[in-house]
């Protein structure tokens, strides 16, 4: 594991630890540096809707995942472009980051209001690659649970152990990567094996859930999981832990051409799963740019 992921840790930590000082690590500048970026640049679109901030963030080989635009920078600039006047927003909420991807999760606003995650990856201070997921957005007042798809709730800072180099190991690395172990293994556990069991191994209460369908607690998860056809499977993509939290990138597939590209978002607290956020959107395999919306690549 090279350094970047190492560091990203000590960024954040779960709610009720409080505020403290973080220290960070030398290379844990480039993170941040690259979060700022995708932060800066996703404003000067959506927000400002200034189509010459395309030419100072995007690099001139930009990679489109997003299956209904081309690669390079030119259709975006013309996106962008066509925003202008609009009144159109983008809410910018839950950033994480981990060697050179950035992952986003937004709320559009504007219209029929919807729920993004985009991912960014960065290489050399310009946004060389890109895919995203974007939902309909579910007011919390239609969600099963009550819970709002949007957003994802930040938490606090925590000290790092001995991060002063590039050589010394940061405080959670394990931690981070039995988030992400945890993680995989309980996805592959519920929609692969299809095993409503896990449920109790893998979560515990109070489980809260923001899929505008799922209601909140293990019971309605372990129903969901019983109710799965046989032939409904999982795959798992790229991940990211911060803090608290591990975003999965996934596919769905539940037969008959049916398929979902999903990003799962899970709080992990004691090495339980406690809370759940994902963004769904069906696969569109002959997209504009020839490029897959899944994996995101490492």
């Amino acid at each position: 594991m090279n350094v970047f992921k190492i560091c990203a840790a000590t960024l954040f930590v779960t709610v009720g630890l409080g505020s403290i000082d973080a220290a960070l690590c030398q290379n844990d500048k480039t993170l941040q540096a690259n979060k700022a970026l995708v932060t800066s640049a996703l404003d000067a679109f959506f927000n400002k809707h200034d189509a010459s901030a395309v030419g100072k963030y995007v690099s001139s080989t930009y990679l489109q995942h997003n299956p209904y635009v081309q690669d390079g920078p030119d259709q975006l600039k013309a996106l962008v472009t066509s925003l202008k006047g609009s009144g159109s927003s983008y809410e910018i909420g839950a950033v994480a980051a981990e060697d050179d991807l950035v992952w986003t999760h937004n709320r559009s606003p504007a219209g029929n209001a919807s729920v993004i995650v985009d991912v960014f990856r960065v290489k050399e201070g310009k946004l060389v690659e890109h895919w995203d997921i974007t939902q309909a957005e579910t007011p919390a007042s239609q969600t099963a649970s009550g819970n709002p798809m949007f957003p994802i709730v930040p938490t606090m800072p925590v000290r790092a152990k001995g991060c002063t180099s590039s050589e010394t190991p940061c405080q959670l690395k394990e931690d981070l990567e039995a988030n992400k172990a945890l993680a995989a293994a309980a996805l592959d556990a519920f929609f692969n094996q299809k095993d409503p069991s896990a449920v109790d191994k893998y979560t515990s209460e109070p489980y809260l859930n923001h899929n505008p369908f799922a209601r909140n607690g293990g019971e309605p998860l372990k129903g969901l999981i019983s109710g799965l056809a046989p032939e409904i499977t999982f795959e798992m993509g790229a991940q990211v832990a911060e803090n608290d939290l591990v975003w999965t990138n996934g596919r769905y597939d539940y037969g008959n051409g049916v398929v979902f590209i999903v990003v799962d978002v899970f709080r992990v607290k004691d090495g339980k799963l406690v809370e759940h956020w994902d963004i769904s959107q069906m696969e569109v395999a002959d997209t504009a740019s020839g490029r897959p919306m899944f994996p995101i690549v490492k």
